[in-house]
């Protein structure tokens, strides 16, 4: 009783894979994380950077067409930043008046005292940074490249551990086929000794012995 013919694939995917991808975006450098797990239904959490939100949706429909069922985890960190690093913007107008009030506090209080100003007052005060803003729309080619070097790692691992699945089926299922054998063996032989034993049964009681 073979059933191998009928219920083996020629390839099984399994749903299991990790895949990382990091590269030049913008001005900067992206690094990209995805993982998939089996799930019953589809599901995605995206963990990507604030001002990436506008690229969500397009992200979400490039993963859809690859994923149907399964959970699909996504982390996006920026290594560099993609439009450009961060400005020093110096308030000297700030620092100045600051200077100028320190002096004569010293002088009112007689102070002899020459402790800096930024000691004093914070250095956060008058340097502050900030980051250009950019939009991450015109970027999405690029990300977009990262997303499918990341997926083609998930691909081939998926493929991969599909295929030691598959031969662990097979296995199982060429064990399952030689143990019906031998079941369907010992039941024929059974069915063959009990039609053995009832024969004589019927021609005795065709032929009824007389006394």
């Amino acid at each position: 009783m073979a059933i191998l013919p009928y219920q083996m694939k020629d390839f099984m995917e399994s749903m299991t894979g990790f895949g990382q991808a990091e590269g030049k975006v913008g001005k900067g450098k992206l690094y990209v994380e995805l993982k998939t797990i089996n799930h019953r239904y589809g599901e995605m959490n995206f963990r990507i950077p604030p001002r990436m939100g506008p690229l969500e949706g397009r992200i979400r429909d490039f993963l859809k067409v690859k994923i149907q069922r399964g959970k699909c985890d996504l982390y996006i960190r920026e290594v560099e930043p993609v439009f450009g690093e961060a400005a020093l913007k110096l308030d000297w107008s700030l620092a100045q008046r600051y200077q100028k009030a320190v002096r004569l506090l010293r002088k009112k209080l007689k102070s002899s005292q020459t402790t800096d100003i930024l000691a004093l007052a914070g250095v956060d005060r008058f340097i502050r940074a900030y980051e250009p803003e950019g939009d991450y729309n015109r970027l999405w080619r690029d990300v977009e490249s990262l997303l499918k070097k990341a997926w083609q790692q998930i691909e081939k691992m998926r493929l991969t551990e599909g295929a030691f699945l598959l031969k662990d089926q097979k296995k199982r299922l060429q064990l399952l086929d030689k143990a019906l054998g031998k079941i369907e063996k010992i039941s024929h032989k059974n069915l063959r000794q009990k039609q053995a034993e009832a024969v004589p049964d019927v021609m005795n009681y065709q032929n009824p012995v007389s006394f």
